[in-house]
């Protein structure tokens, strides 16, 4: 399969699609949070701290839907809003103790789903292959944000 021919990419991308979908779908029926709520949190966990028009861009979603996201994890004592000491028109968002396990609590749910499925269905070589595979994913990723 050649991925520069627009047929075989085409192709490749469905195929792709076809598969993440569920296994996104599984995911996120597990998790109690949603998904852009622990988005909004994983991206806190990495950055430490972000203004509401830094986490909209970096979850891909609007300020008025960022807004109601920070919004409900403050309410939940996952989030705090901080004043900019230089800037009085800025605020930043961080992660609280709270938030942050909350956080790990979420991800080693679906995680240990996804461990488990690997695990049982998966031979030490085909666990090889799929380690493989993610570099690539990343590189899919990346390329699509810039």
């Amino acid at each position: 399969m050649d991925p520069r021919d627009p047929g075989s990419a085409r192709q490749l991308a469905t195929d792709l699609v076809d598969f993440l979908r569920p296994v996104a779908a599984r995911v996120a029926a597990i998790r109690t949070l949603s998904s852009g709520k622990v988005n909004v949190l994983r991206h806190l966990a990495r950055q430490e701290r972000a203004s509401g028009a830094d986490l909209a861009e970096a979850i891909g979603v609007s300020a008025q839907a960022i807004s109601l996201v920070t919004k409900e994890l403050q309410e939940l004592g996952y989030l705090e809003r901080l004043p900019d000491p230089s800037d009085r028109r800025r605020s930043w968002f961080v992660l609280t103790d709270a938030g942050r396990e909350r956080l790990t609590s979420e991800m080693a749910v679906s995680s240990g789903w996804l461990e488990q499925v690997i695990g049982q269905r998966l031979s030490e070589e085909e666990c090889r292959e799929l380690a493989a595979v993610i570099p690539l994913l990343h590189r899919l990723v990346s390329g699509a944000e810039e």
